[in-house]
């Protein structure tokens, strides 16, 4: 059994766990902040900007279950999968962008389209693929 723990690891530990005890709340600060800065990297022009914008990839496809369950009051105002599927990760999968970005845009999208949870709207444009 090996104890290695990376910082990504933990921080990623920390955010589910706050989502298991404070639910909307906490899902909807880190999908703003998420999103926030993947859209502060896009428009920087920072050559590293695709760092900042993959951390971002990572945390909301790690949610993808949390963010794919439907809600009783409706739609997530704060969270649109359907757009986020469809406009933010379609520009990281273009040939132009790092590896590394574009992996882990490709694993995002496959834990969304591919969750039990997911929703009408997400299915049909996975089928319109």
């Amino acid at each position: 059994e090996s104890f290695d723990i990376s910082v990504r690891l933990a921080a990623l530990n920390l955010i589910e766990e706050l989502v298991s005890c404070y639910g909307e709340v906490a899902l909807r600060c880190v999908c703003e902040s998420a999103t926030r800065m993947m859209h502060e990297a896009e428009q920087s022009g920072d050559a590293n900007g695709w760092r900042r914008r993959e951390a971002g990839v990572f945390v909301l496809g790690a949610l993808h279950e949390s963010l794919s369950q439907p809600l009783a009051s409706g739609p997530r105002e704060y969270f649109d999968v359907t757009n986020f599927l469809s406009k933010a990760l379609l520009n990281d999968v273009q040939p132009q962008v790092t590896p590394f970005l574009r992996g882990r845009a490709l694993v995002c999208a496959a834990n969304y389209t591919s969750n039990k949870q997911t929703s009408p709207e997400i299915s049909a444009h996975e089928g319109r693929g």
